[in-house]
């Protein structure tokens, strides 16, 4: 069976409470890293106007080889431009948040 996010979550929280902080920064940064790659795969499926899916595409195409890469093994650093770069695209877009921008630096800057 798979571990969901909520047990994983319950494995880093046991890490941090046995003080073993580094251990509970860099599986908090697998597990961001592993949320990155559903949100990014899935992004376009949250899509409904036509002109935004054809943004979308025209995003796909401009980013290249190196997006495509990304999204088979996203990093934080990397994901922090893409993610901005979507946010200027899409700005109304429920799924994305100036917030998760602040929290993937925070988590980029404590993991470097």
């Amino acid at each position: 069976m798979f571990k969901t996010f909520k047990d994983n979550l319950g494995e880093i929280e046991e890490l941090y409470n046995s003080k073993n902080y580094d251990a509970a920064i860099l599986e908090s940064a697998k597990l961001t890293e592993l949320a990155l790659k559903i949100f990014f795969n899935s992004f376009h499926s949250h899509l409904d106007e036509k002109n935004d899916l054809i943004e979308y595409v025209k995003f796909e195409r401009e980013s290249g080889e190196k997006f495509l890469n990304f999204l088979k093994k996203p990093t934080i650093g990397i994901a922090i431009g893409y993610y901005n770069r979507l946010l200027e695209l899409f700005p109304d877009q429920p799924e994305l948040n100036a917030e998760v921008r602040q929290i993937l630096n925070t988590i980029n800057s404590i993991r470097n």
